[in-house]
């Protein structure tokens, strides 16, 4: 239940602005407190659970499976330099999040204590000492994923449209507001290559996908797609553009 193959982008997002050095103690930290938090459940947490807290498994899965949608919602609506505070240490991203939720989540832990009911607690115990030394050099590989994209980032947006609508007059218009936005003195600092239609991505049910690129600086991705999505929907508006609601054509069989 341990996805560090999965989250090496967010590592790589939380550990880019980091020394060679930095970056090594921050996975070493966030392995020792990931191993820690799932030895320490291995040992006491199905005590813990259920005769200290009165927790049921079930309950407990919901609560912490909330407090991972928060820390992702917030990466989602803030973007990823909000929920990284230059001013925070390593440690502490290191604690957390990178090593609680990230490397001992709600699932980890939860599979721990079933694995204990199952297999004995000695065998969980070595199971996950055994992982969480796999993972250091795994984290390593985050280097390589921050190497790739410390130059630019993607604004990748995908956006429906009515059927009827003119492709042609909605490209002019998607571009139009792309080049505004990268000329705007508030953002064209965070813009190296200007966001612009590039096809027409699907024919979804009721709508056309249109899909629009461009590049950021690193980590300004979400902000910049955030804005140029605002000024789309201002535009589309403005410009008579329908972005349709998902439609269900239902039809009544007259049986008599």
């Amino acid at each position: 239940m341990v996805n560090v193959i999965g989250n090496l982008p967010i590592f790589a997002s939380y550990t880019l602005d980091k020394s060679k050095k930095e970056r090594q103690e921050i996975f070493l930290v966030a392995v020792v407190t990931g191993a820690g938090i799932v030895i320490g459940f291995a040992l006491v947490g199905d005590i813990l659970l259920r005769q200290v807290f009165l927790v049921s498994t079930t309950a407990f899965k919901i609560a912490a499976g909330l407090l991972v949608f928060a820390v992702a919602a917030k990466g989602v609506i803030l973007g990823s330099s909000h929920v990284h505070d230059p001013a925070m240490g390593g440690n502490n991203i290191a604690v957390f999040p990178l090593g609680f939720p990230y490397l001992a989540g709600p699932g980890t832990i939860l599979t721990t204590i079933m694995l204990i009911q199952t297999d004995g607690r000695m065998l969980t115990i070595i199971t996950a000492i055994l992982v969480y030394i796999s993972i250091f050099p795994i984290l390593r590989l985050s280097t390589k994923v921050s190497n790739l994209s410390k130059d630019f980032a993607r604004i990748n947006l995908d956006i429906g449209i009515a059927y009827n609508s003119d492709i042609e007059h909605v490209i002019d218009v998607v571009n139009r507001v792309g080049s505004e936005l990268a000329n705007d003195p508030l953002w064209k600092e965070h813009i190296t290559k200007k966001p612009e239609f590039l096809r027409v991505s699907k024919l979804a049910d009721s709508s056309v996908v249109i899909k629009i690129l461009g590049e950021t600086l690193p980590l300004k991705q979400w902000e910049v797609t955030g804005e140029l999505r605002k000024r789309i929907l201002v535009a589309f508006s403005k410009e008579r553009i329908e972005i349709p609601f998902r439609q269900l054509d239902v039809k009544l069989k007259n049986t008599h």
